[in-house]
């Protein structure tokens, strides 16, 4: 129900076990799930702030043990496909939010 302590399972192409993740804080305006059972226990935090009287901004913020990915070249790799990845999926988000 996406309520705090909620747990949710996702399934992700070419992966044959579903992703956990556990809401561990929400708000009015925001929440943040963290996924235990992977190896670079990641979290993540959706936000919207108001910038105006009629405008706001989404926030996604993600934080993960980059040391369980490789070395310094793995590692900028997963950043920039995480980055890539999310900022799509944020630009979704605002499209549906701002269409007519």
């Amino acid at each position: 129900k996406g309520e705090l302590g909620s747990v949710r399972n996702i399934g992700v192409a070419g992966n044959p076990n579903p992703v956990v993740e556990n809401i561990v804080s929400r708000s009015k305006y925001s929440y943040t799930y963290a996924q235990p059972y992977t190896p670079i226990f990641y979290h993540g935090t959706m936000s919207i702030e108001a910038t105006g009287a009629n405008s706001s901004r989404l926030h996604y913020t993600l934080i993960w043990n980059q040391a369980a990915v490789g070395d310094a070249a793995a590692q900028a790799a997963a950043k920039a496909s995480r980055q890539s990845r999310f900022q799509a999926a944020v630009d979704k988000m605002a499209a549906a939010a701002n269409a007519p």
